[in-house]
């Protein structure tokens, strides 16, 4: 019985000891992230545009950023009505990034009808393991029905 209760207390040690590898590293270095531009101009029958997000900085460790959009302007675009945002949640690995640039996928819905231009706008949040530099960005979705070689 003793050796049992021994077996025991040794098992869950290592456990918890297992278990300590898979808390996340974030940055601990000076990185930045903003967007590269305050506007951007995508057509709406385009598939999917990308939104880049500049990092600025040496990374040792992962940035986690969320993204959050809102309707902006006299003729606001809706989320999930007029345009899709694939991932609001963009966890930049240090080990795999390539680039100085993560992006924001947007995927425009076409509605088929003369509506004009649309506009949102998008935010950084939050962004675990840096400071955010430029916060927002204006994103207008361009009317391709107004355009008679577009429809």
């Amino acid at each position: 019985m003793r050796y049992l209760k021994l077996f025991m207390l040794l098992a869950m040690s290592t456990a918890f000891v297992a278990c300590s590898d898979d808390e996340e590293s974030y940055n601990s270095n000076d990185v930045t992230v903003g967007f590269t531009a305050t506007e951007y101009s995508i057509r709406e029958n385009a598939s999917i545009v990308d939104i880049p997000i500049n990092i600025v900085g040496k990374i040792n460790g992962d940035v986690t950023l969320t993204v959050t959009a809102e309707e902006y302007g006299d003729n606001p675009a809706k989320e999930n009505e007029n345009y899709i945002i694939t991932d609001k949640t963009i966890t930049v690995n240090v080990d795999t990034l390539k680039s100085n640039t993560v992006n924001v996928e947007i995927c425009p819905i076409d509605d088929n009808d003369l509506t004009g231009d649309r506009t949102f706008k998008l935010t950084i949040e939050s962004a675990n393991g840096a400071t955010i530099g430029n916060a927002s960005s204006t994103v207008t979705i361009i009317d391709n029905e107004s355009k008679m070689y577009e429809r």
